[in-house]
């Protein structure tokens, strides 16, 4: 790569850092990811290579997701699009809007990730784009599910599954839906069946980053269907993953559910410790969403430590996280959290905090 930019061979300097799925992608090396896209976009604009543009773009748009810097994925994945909707690409249109759906679901943003599915599958449709149309199938599902949608996600995900098998994309067609009914099934109560299909996904994971995905999910069922000690060791395992790859979303949301594990233990302390790990991860990468979950449980490890001041505290931060939220399972969140601040103020409970004094 540098030496093709040293000898100004431009073809070959765009023409490496858009391989869809790249080996920086594959092992989340960001530094290098960053640094040979940006040389790549400098080439392709010295060629007044378009084409090659918008997938250079929409590669930095992956990065940026990868890191969670949702308004800079937000911000490339749109230039990609109107670059590819002004010169007539289909395909990159639809890999655009399919990948901005992706970004719009982490930032929570549903009804948005709806309608670029929706663009996408219909470009995808036109054009007989059966990868596309099995990605857009793929996080539908997930769109149902951030939307506690889980029986609807598990409906679609099977009804769905020979149609994406037979799309020819490898990933998508051997792995992803069946996370996708392993999540179902979790959202659904259905533990064992969870189970079974995690263990099924994990020896088949393409990539170790994937691993510790895979992996978050899995400890999160053992510690549901009543196992939170196994549940501390899959996470321990994820942590070490998503410390070695650098991907502090990911990680956080491992400690959080640490913290819940700790707290079924009846370990109080631990569990604040746990939360507050994530709460910091998740403020540096500006996730509000992952923030307020954060204080929710940290609240209710405080109120078990009756340390009901700093649980009223906790809860009326997540509350102001979540203000610019307006999806169902935000407002259940919202819900929650004002019954549990009025419990907290009710008189029975300030007798009980006295008592602790």
């Amino acid at each position: 790569m540098q030496l093709a930019v040293t000898t100004g061979n431009n073809r070959v300097a765009w023409q490496i850092p858009a391989l869809p799925n790249g080996p920086y992608a594959r092992v989340n090396a960001f530094d290098d990811w960053f640094h040979t896209t940006e040389l790549g976009l400098a080439a392709a604009r010295k060629l007044d290579d378009t084409v090659g543009e918008g997938f250079l773009l929409w590669s930095l748009t992956m990065a940026y997701r990868q890191i969670h810097r949702l308004d800079k994925a937000q911000e490339t994945g749109q230039q990609a699009l109107q670059l590819f909707r002004r010169i007539g690409h289909p395909r990159g249109e639809a890999l655009s809007s399919n990948l901005l759906a992706i970004v719009s679901l982490l930032a929570r943003n549903i009804d948005t990730a709806h309608n670029y599915l929706d663009e996408a599958e219909n470009l995808a449709g036109n054009h007989n784009y059966a990868d596309i149309i099995a990605l857009v199938i793929i996080n539908r599902s997930w769109a149902y599910m951030e939307s506690d949608r889980y029986q609807e996600a598990y409906d679609y995900t099977t009804s769905t599954l020979e149609l994406v098998r037979a799309s020819g994309n490898k990933n998508s067609a051997s792995i992803e839906p069946l996370v996708n009914l392993m999540r179902a099934a979790h959202g659904l109560g259905r533990y064992n069946e969870a189970a079974h299909w995690a263990e099924i996904v994990l020896p088949i994971s393409p990539t170790k980053s994937f691993d510790g995905y895979v992996l978050n999910l899995y400890g999160d069922i053992q510690r549901d269907r009543g196992d939170p000690e196994s549940a501390l060791i899959t996470y321990h395992r994820a942590a070490g993953i998503h410390r070695q790859f650098g991907d502090r979303n990911k990680l956080a949301e491992v400690l959080d559910a640490t913290g819940i594990a700790y707290t079924l233990l009846g370990r109080f302390d631990e569990a604040a410790h746990f939360h507050l790990e994530a709460i910091e991860l998740y403020r540096s990468v500006d996730s509000k969403w992952g923030t307020a979950i954060a204080l929710d449980h940290l609240a209710r490890a405080s109120v078990d430590l009756s340390k009901h001041e700093d649980a009223a505290r906790h809860w009326n931060e997540a509350l102001t996280m979540i203000g610019d939220f307006d999806d169902p399972v935000a407002t259940t969140l919202r819900d929650s959290i004002g019954l549990s601040l009025q419990q907290l103020t009710s008189p029975d409970q300030r007798s009980a905090q006295q008592d602790d004094t």
